[in-house]
This record gives C-alpha cells, sequence and structure tokens, in this order.
C-alpha cells in the first residue's frame, strides 16, 4: 500500500491541470508558479519551448498583417486595448486573466507540464548584492535563459514618459544577440509614449519586421524594484495606496520599473507583450497583489482603484464587480469578480 501511497505523491503534481471543473482547488492541486532562477534547468528549458511553440501556431487574428502568429496574438489584443487595460481600475485584473489565457495555451497547445505556471521574475533578486541583470539567469543569455541584453547601440536616446520624466538608458539597445531568442522577430510597433495619451494610429495592424531588442537598466530595478519598495506597497492599508506603490504611471512604480528595467520592446507600453520576459514580469505584479489580497482577503478580494479607462478620467465609468473584461479572440469575457481569486476553481494557481 505505501508503495502506491508513493506513485501518487510523486505524480501528483502532474494532474494539478486534470482536475473535474466541480473538484476544490487546494494547494496539493494548484498550479505552481515558481521564480525563474529557482525553477530547474528542465523546466527553464519547457516555458522556453513552449514559447516556441506558440511563436510557431498560425495566428488568430488573419486580418491584422503584423500578427503572425499565436504568440503574437497576444501582443496584438495588448496593442488594441492598452488605453482600456493600464494606470486604472481593470489593470490588475486585466492582466492575472492574460497571464492565464497565455499559461492556459502552453499547456493545451504546446505540451507545457501540467503543474507548471508562467514562471515569475523576483526583480530583487537579480541585482542585489553587487549582481547584475546580463549575469542572471534570466538575461544570461545562456541556453536556459529568455536571451541576453541587446547588443550595446550608443545612438539610442535616454527613455521619457508623457510626464516629462526620464530615464537614463540602460548598457544594451541593440538586437538580442545571444540565448533562446536571439534573433527573434517582431513585427508591431514601435510605439511612443505619446500615443498613451491620443491612442495608436489607424496604420497599428501593418506590420514592421525588425529584431527584438534590449537595453538592460539594473539602475532602476536596483532602485525601484528592491525588497523594500514591494514590502511597503504589501503595507498599504487599501486599494488606492497599494496601486500609488505598484501602478503609478512613473519610472519608480513597481509595474513600470520592470519594463524599463528591460527596455526598448518591454518599455514600449502597447507592444510590450512580444519581449517573452512580459509575462514573466507580470507574474510578478500579479504575485505581489496575490500576497497584498492575501493580507486581508474579507476586505481586499473585491476592491478595484479607478475606471475602465487610461489615467481614469473623471468622465468614465468606475469599476465594480459586474464591470466586464474582453482580451478578443483569446478568451471569453468575464466578470471582473471571477479574477479576484488565484485559488478559486477557475483559475488554481499558487507563487512559490
Amino acid at each position: 500500500m505505501m508503495f502506491f501511497v508513493l506513485i501518487f505523491l510523486a505524480i501528483s503534481p502532474f494532474l494539478a491541470t486534470s482536475l473535474p471543473s466541480h473538484a476544490k482547488c487546494t494547494h496539493r492541486t494548484a498550479i505552481q508558479r515558481k521564480e525563474w532562477s529557482s525553477s530547474t534547468v528542465a523546466e527553464r528549458h519547457a516555458y522556453i519551448n513552449g514559447i516556441k511553440c506558440l511563436q510557431e501556431l498560425p495566428t488568430r487574428l488573419p486580418e491584422i498583417p503584423a500578427s503572425q502568429s499565436f504568440y503574437s496574438d497576444f501582443a496584438a489584443i495588448h496593442v488594441n486595448m492598452t488605453l482600456r487595460i493600464h494606470f486604472n481600475g481593470i489593470f490588475y485584473s486585466w492582466h492575472r486573466h492574460f497571464i492565464h489565457i497565455l499559461e492556459k495555451a502552453l499547456h493545451e497547445h504546446c505540451s507545457y507540464p501540467s503543474y507548471l505556471g508562467v514562471p515569475y521574475w523576483n526583480w530583487p533578486l537579480y541585482v542585489e548584492d553587487g549582481k547584475t541583470l546580463e549575469t542572471s539567469a534570466l538575461f544570461s543569455g545562456s541556453n536556459s535563459s529568455l536571451g541576453s541584453n541587446g547588443i550595446y547601440d550608443p545612438s539610442v536616446p535616454n527613455d521619457s514618459l508623457p510626464d516629462g520624466s526620464v530615464l537614463p538608458r540602460g548598457t544594451g539597445g541593440g538586437c538580442v544577440y545571444r540565448g533562446p531568442f536571439a534573433h527573434t522577430n517582431i513585427t508591431f510597433g514601435p510605439f511612443p509614449p505619446s500615443l498613451l495619451l491620443t491612442g495608436v494610429p489607424s496604420n497599428w495592424t501593418e506590420r514592421n519586421l525588425r529584431c527584438l531588442p534590449r537595453d538592460l537598466n539594473d539602475d532602476i530595478v536596483r532602485s525601484a524594484g528592491n525588497q523594500q519598495r514591494i514590502d511597503a506597497a504589501l503595507a498599504q492599508p487599501d486599494i488606492e495606496s497599494f496601486t500609488h506603490w505598484t501602478n503609478d504611471p512613473g519610472f519608480t512604480s513597481l509595474h513600470v520599473h520592470g519594463h524599463a528595467g528591460v527596455g526598448m520592446t518591454m518599455n514600449d507600453a502597447f507592444g510590450s507583450p512580444q519581449d517573452p520576459v512580459f509575462f514573466l514580469h507580470h507574474a510578478m505584479v500579479d504575485r505581489v497583489w496575490t500576497l497584498w489580497q492575501d493580507l486581508g482577503p474579507d476586505q481586499r478580494r473585491f476592491t478595484y482603484n479607478g475606471t475602465t479607462v487610461i489615467f481614469n478620467p473623471p468622465n468614465a465609468p468606475l469599476v465594480n464587480n459586474d464591470t466586464v473584461l474582453t482580451w478578443g479572440v483569446l478568451s471569453e469575457n468575464k466578470n471582473i469578480w471571477e479574477l479576484a481569486d488565484p485559488m478559486a476553481e477557475n483559475y488554481c494557481y499558487k507563487y512559490m
């Protein structure tokens, strides 16, 4: 009998996504979202191969010339919806489900291990105690990384935001040149940050084939994504103050700093999902939100901060539990209350 018990315990992580729909989600059955550097090399390869698989699958948006694959469909939806899903009351919820859609696609179409979820990038681990992004497990350019920094390009300017804030550029700027995503092509954008105030032009769907660039910036990750700032966000008593630390539209917020820390495509508010690190960064944002929710679930699970429009203009409708969110061809619509709990049956994932 003990032999069969040991066999079940050994294989139980692989059964996580085969639960019947009525089964209760538990910590034993939940999908495991692991930190990238804490994942095994085999688990990292599984994610890399899964993303490459999605990049080979046909697009579901043939009417959009820039969308060349199922993976680039995620960028297409993100570009089209940017002014409705950022710096407002649905940001956390919309992106939580966006990650889940990718996770589900990896499981259903790309043989990604059923016990594994999208990994996350724990920002402080990569730049503390003199460490650098370029030597990290995520950006070293090894076969088990998500590729290297970009080749240094001295012509790349400093980054800026619509409010006029400027971030000194990083140490790359050119094409990713080593690792699994070296010589990867992207097709959307680039879209300047000024378009956050106006929206993308009518030709945003046109294909602009070029390499995937990066411009890694240790300084912004070290100053804005450190553990002290994460702890400060978790210590906030309400969603308004939590949002100030995590999602204000400035380089020092936990959300924006990660985009700026990778630079180039990742720092394009519209087309950032074209860089595979996007989903690890947003998994970390979701992890911080999850930790904050879990500190007071009865009060915090169904609280929202703002409207359904970027920068929360005063005439836009406030978010409530019945607010409907959409992801185009990627998913059916959802009421926002359905997205509130990672350990609910329709999600069932946990951060390790």
